[in-house]
């Protein structure tokens, strides 16, 4: 819970920073890829679970496939505005995205089986 606070205050500090010339704009944008990867990359923090059950329960596909979209979009905006601090943490997202897609793919939403005997 502390390090949520800690960094809403500073994703609300830095705008101010940024246009008060106390630190370069630049660096708003290198903070900001660094939360948008973190955001991607997340749901891959139970990859031992998923394995180790062969399900992908409590994991969000729609949420996945939204991901996938909207990366796909911010990318071609960089491209189009050749701005490579947009393309590159998409670019990253994407993938990760599409790598959970393909876990769903191998292992679904269903709930795992249980071995235990009844």
């Amino acid at each position: 819970m502390r390090i949520c606070l800690t960094l809403t205050v500073l994703a609300l500090a830095l705008p101010y920073l940024a246009y008060a010339n106390i630190i370069p704009v630049s660096l708003i944008g290198n903070i900001a890829s660094i939360f948008s990867i973190t955001l991607f990359a997340s749901p891959l923090l139970d990859l031992n679970r998923v394995i180790t059950t062969k399900s992908m329960e409590g994991l969000s596909l729609s949420s996945t496939i939204l991901q996938i979209g909207l990366t796909l979009l911010w990318t071609l905006y960089g491209y189009l505005t050749a701005n490579s601090s947009v393309i590159l943490p998409n670019v990253l997202g994407c993938f990760l995205s599409c790598s959970q897609l393909v876990l769903f793919g191998l292992y679904g939403t269903h709930k795992p089986v249980s071995n235990s005997v009844v």
